[in-house]
């Protein structure tokens, strides 16, 4: 039967839903013998009159039927009804046989401890109230006071954004001894500024730790090397007030004039890390601690689990002083892919990497540590370590440049003897000598380009088309799924090599441009180049967005429901009809994430399309003109490069080389193309199957197939008996760890430690780099989503990273700031494409700008300045 009340001496350790994480470890600490002083927690029950009389009570009608516009008024109406409640006999009863040991003078410290708080994904951090040196005469004052705070607004949203329910609130409320601390604080044992696991960070002040807590003081700051008991940092603050034990009871705040002093020796520095060691390996997971010193003596106020860090898939963990690597995330700066993928769509994004770059560089399920690609839990990294130690520190940075230059430049600030293997991985080993076949290959190839790139475009055209023929000509019904799988992968394998030498042609025609131009100041010129370019399936399906946004049908229908209701009814005009349905067969597959199998596509989600079309300024200057404005700008880049090569006498070759640029260029997102309209074959025989899978029982739902990787579905179809539900919780145990994770690192180690860019300020301005030039001044539009809000004419479009799914928006936009992204990715080419200035690589962009700031884009310097 449950319990009243658990002392927190008690034999056998009490359920987390009668007592919550704060009190359960509590007692866990206590019984393993850490320094936790005496005290007791009230369960659950002990509330449970309380909680009935209020769920009885017609505040809590209102409260259960509240809209969030008044979330606020009926929180606070509970808790004014709350304020009424009063202990029972028994509950008095019960208070007074728990206060027993304690004597008389004793004071206490009163806080709660739900169920709902201090989990892995949940801390509810400073949401419930806490009373400090409460007298046993106020300590059921206290007790209510705590209970109330379940109450609370903030306790009430936190739960609605993290997917929790409201209409069941639970709490227990802990009463422990008060220490009268001279020195207190918080200690995490990892660094929650940079999430290293290795260092532990403790800050401190002087009297009780409520001063830290509550923000009224800057606390002195140790980081500590957890490994080497060593002290790498140490910051002392003015800690010019302090909140101090009232003898008789309460607390004060008082001026301390001991402030420029440090609040901790190192030796109490080291014997708090060595608590948090003990701590964190007693609870196998990351810990943060509430501590105080009192007559010398440490004590041990509070142990909950970190939540706001990132933890690390565990085969991508070394062990602690064992042999460190450096991962790049490569979905985020090849794909501009923050959040994780699908497991399944991990595993094809695996598999066309083997395919495109060689199976030396893709993953061994039993080691990841030993390939340079590792696709992994939704996540696909590049082992910068095994990279480094294959291909060399130079040309490494330098394939990174093309992609996103920050993480160069993180890649330039690490120390590498830390980060490089001794000996090259077996996987790697001879992996020069085995490629020599391919880049023997590929360098014939890029001769056929060289000498002829209008011969080899018209070859490669041809092959195009047949690929397409091909994928349009896969059957799915009556066909298992490996073989619909090794069919895509194989007309992969036979596009890229049909393309891949013709990709080189335009970068080494834009890389001898800068050398014959070296001295001249033509960097703009070369990347106007790029603008318009002929064969760019993506550029073409934003002009093909903007013809279908100019229809009618779009701009007088009033809602996404309306409009997908009445396509269904094929009530528009067949004008509109034919052309959505060209567009659809061309292009429906296209959108956010399109490389991954489990996002819905645009034909299958007619209203969320419209969303996108609407999204469209029709109105003003339309994308025609842009286009056109684009080809002239080109034109005149070309010109200004042939005069200048014609004073150098090098026109014939510079004529070239521009020639290059302009036939083949554009052909470099046709892959991409190619590569999402086979994901797209799989993501229809991934759902058919899982619909099959979900009548035989076997899954819960459809899409919980693309949970599962390609393997397990081939064996799933041979075999009934394989458990695809356990399958599915298993492959999704770590995705969910990190559901609320938005702002993924682009490099970490093994250790868990997260680099960044160095924040570089111009003059009264920020640099990134120069990717699409021009400069243009406006008002600034954050979105975290193509669909968060409307994006109106002129603005400037911020945001951490694009694929092709952002494409309607640039069309209204006036230029373009990314975090992620280098001149080879999605964003770069779109804005060349339009002629938008554009600026990357700018550190926290999502973060440090605001909706309707003034700023000025630098495209050409690679410069952003707030002006307004």
């Amino acid at each position: 039967m449950a319990k009243a009340f658990y002392s927190f001496d008690v034999e056998s350790i009490p359920s987390l839903k009668l007592v919550g994480g704060k009190a359960r470890s509590l007692i866990e600490t206590k019984k393993e013998g850490f320094p936790v002083p005496p005290g007791f927690v009230l369960s659950v029950n002990f509330f449970k009159s309380w909680m009935e009389e209020v769920q009885n009570g017609q505040s809590w009608n209102n409260f259960i039927a509240s809209s969030d516009d008044d979330l606020k008024k009926t929180c606070d109406a509970l808790k004014k009804g709350c304020k009424s409640l009063k202990f029972s006999a028994s509950q008095k009863a019960e208070l007074n046989k728990a206060l027993e040991v304690f004597s008389e003078g004793t004071l206490f410290a009163v806080r709660s401890s739900s169920p709902e708080e201090d989990l892995d994904g949940t801390s509810f951090a400073g949401g419930y109230e806490t009373s400090l040196g409460v007298t046993k005469t106020k300590l059921e004052e206290a007790i209510l006071h705590s209970f109330i705070s379940v109450f609370d607004e903030r306790i009430v949203k936190y739960k609605l954004q993290h997917g929790m329910k409201t209409n069941g609130p639970q709490i227990a409320v802990i009463v422990q001894e008060q220490i009268d601390s001279e020195v207190s604080g918080i200690a995490f044992s990892l660094n929650p500024q940079n999430n290293c696991y290795d260092e532990a960070v403790i800050n401190s002040s002087f009297g009780l730790g409520e001063s830290i807590v509550a923000g009224q003081v800057t606390p002195d700051s140790y980081i500590v090397d957890k490994l080497k008991r060593e002290l790498i940092k140490k910051k002392i603050s003015k800690k010019e007030q302090a909140v101090w034990l009232k003898e008789k009871g309460g607390t004060e705040l008082k001026n301390d004039f001991n402030s420029k002093e440090a609040s901790l020796s190192e030796e109490q520095v080291l014997e708090l890390t060595d608590l948090l060691v003990r701590l964190e390996d007693f609870f196998d997971k990351p810990i943060d601690i509430e501590w105080s010193y009192s007559e010398g003596k440490l004590h041990l106020l509070q142990a909950r689990p970190i939540t706001a860090y990132l933890p690390l898939p565990p085969e991508m963990i070394t062990k602690p002083g064992g042999q460190k690597m450096l991962y790049q995330d490569a979905l985020l700066m090849e794909q501009g892919i923050q959040e994780p993928m699908s497991i399944l769509g991990t595993g094809i994004y695996n598999d066309m990497m083997e395919i495109m770059i060689g199976p030396q560089m893709g993953t061994i399920a039993s080691d990841p540590m030993q390939g340079i690609m590792i696709s992994i839990h939704g996540k696909a990294y590049l082992n910068a370590s095994n990279a480094i130690k294959a291909f060399g520190k130079r040309g490494l940075n330098s394939m990174m440049a093309s992609f996103d230059v920050p993480t160069g430049k993180i890649m330039d600030g690490i120390d590498y003897d830390e980060y490089l293997p001794k000996k090259t991985p077996k996987k790697l080993r001879g992996m020069a000598l085995s490629m020599l076949p391919l880049m023997f290959k590929i360098s014939l190839g890029f001769l056929r380009v060289y000498f002829s790139p209008k011969k080899t475009l018209k070859k490669y055209q041809h092959s195009y088309e047949t690929d397409l023929k091909r994928i349009e000509a896969i059957q799915l019904k009556g066909r298992s799924f490996e073989s619909v799988y090794q069919e895509v992968l194989q007309i992969l394998i036979d596009h890229m090599l049909s393309i891949f030498d013709m990709l080189l042609g335009p970068l080494y025609s834009g890389w001898r441009l800068k050398k014959i131009f070296t001295g001249h100041d033509v960097n703009d010129l070369i990347v106007k180049l790029h603008m318009n370019l002929p064969g760019n399936p993506t550029a073409r399906m934003g002009r093909e967005m903007y013809a279908l946004a100019q229809f009618k049908e779009i701009q007088a229908c009033k809602d996404a429901q309306t409009f997908a209701k009445n396509l269904k009814a094929k009530v528009f005009s067949t004008e509109f009809m034919e052309a959505y349905e060209t567009f659809m067969q061309e292009f429906g597959f296209r959108c956010i994430r399109e490389i991954d199998p489990a996002t819905p596509r645009p034909y299958e989600n007619p209203e969320q399309f419209f969303e996108q079309l609407s999204l469209i300024h029709v109105y003003g200057e339309s994308e025609e003109n842009l286009l056109k404005k684009a080809e002239k700008e080109q034109v005149a880049a070309a010109k200004k490069l042939r005069n200048l090569a014609k004073k150098l006498g090098k026109e014939r070759k510079v004529s070239y080389h521009i020639e290059m640029i302009r036939t083949l260029a554009g052909y470099r997102e046709v892959p991409k193309y190619l590569m999402v309209k086979l994901v797209d074959v799989i993501r229809k025989k991934g759902l058919a199957l899982g619909k099959q899978f979900v009548k035989e029982g076997r899954l819960k739902n459809a899409e919980d197939i693309f949970s599962l990787k390609a393997d397990e579905i081939i064996q799933a179809e041979k075999n009934s008996k394989v458990d695809l539900i356990t399958l599915v919780k298993k492959n999704t145990s770590y995705t969910h760890l990190v559901v609320h994770q938005k702002d993924w690192p682009r490099v970490i180690d093994s250790r868990g430690k997260i680099f960044s860019a160095p924040r570089e300020n111009v003059k009264d301005g920020i640099q990134g780099d120069a990717i699409s030039p021009g400069i243009y001044k406006g008002k600034v539009k954050v979105l975290n989503n193509p669909y968060d809000k409307p994006l109106e004419k002129g603005e400037i479009l911020v945001t951490r990273a694009t694929d092709p799914g952002w494409t309607p928006l640039f069309m209204n936009a006036g230029a373009v700031i990314l975090e992620v992204g280098g001149s080879l990715q999605h964003g770069a080419v779109i804005a060349r494409e339009y002629g938008l200035p554009c600026v990357s690589g700018v550190e926290g962009a999502a973060t440090r700008f605001k909706d309707g700031q003034i700023v000025e884009v630098d495209g050409s310097n690679g410069g952003v300045k707030v002006v307004g």
